[in-house]
C-alpha cells in the first residue's frame, strides 16, 4: 500500500473519511485486502462530507479489477446510491456509468453469469437502479 495514505492516515493530515476512502482505494485496487477496504470505505461514507468523492473511489477501485463477483459489487455499489439518493460524482458520471455499462452489457446482452446478475437485487430495485445510472434508456425517442 501507498506509504503516503498509510502516513496521512496515521498523522491525519487528510480529513479523516478522505484519508479512509485513499486507504480503501489502495487496499481495494491491488487486491491486498478486500475486506479492510470494505470497513475503510464504509469509515469514509460514516465520516466524510465528500460523499460523492468517496463514491468515486470505491466504484473505481472495485472496478479496477475485472472480476465477476466485484462488478456485482460495483452494481450494489450503485443501488446503494440510488435507494439513499445520492447522485453520481459529477466530475466523473459519465466514466462511471460507462463503467457500470460495460458490466450491464456483459452480463444482460452477452449473458455472462445473466442469471445469478440478475438475482443479486430486488427486481424493482435492479430495474430502479439501471434508469437511475442510464436515464437516456427510459426515453422512448431511444427505441
Amino acid at each position: 500500500m501507498d506509504i503516503f495514505i498509510s502516513y496521512a492516515c496515521e498523522q491525519r493530515t487528510l480529513a479523516e473519511g478522505t484519508a479512509h476512502a485513499f486507504w480503501a482505494h489502495a487496499l481495494m485496487a491491488t487486491g491486498e485486502n478486500v475486506a479492510a477496504a470494505k470497513t475503510r470505505f464504509e469509515q469514509a461514507l460514516a465520516s466524510s462530507t465528500q460523499r460523492a468523492f468517496v463514491r468515486q473511489l470505491q466504484i473505481g477501485a472495485t472496478l479496477w479489477q475485472r472480476d465477476p463477483a466485484r462488478e456485482d459489487v460495483a452494481v450494489r455499489i450503485a443501488a446503494d446510491m440510488h435507494a439513499r439518493g445520492e447522485a453520481l460524482p459529477a466530475s466523473a458520471a459519465e466514466s462511471l456509468a460507462s463503467s457500470l455499462w460495460s458490466v450491464y452489457h456483459s452480463r444482460r446482452v452477452r449473458g455472462d453469469g445473466r442469471e445469478r446478475f440478475l438475482e443479486m437485487l430486488p427486481a424493482p430495485d435492479y430495474l430502479a437502479t439501471y434508469l437511475w445510472l442510464f436515464p437516456a434508456y427510459n426515453n422512448t425517442s431511444n427505441r
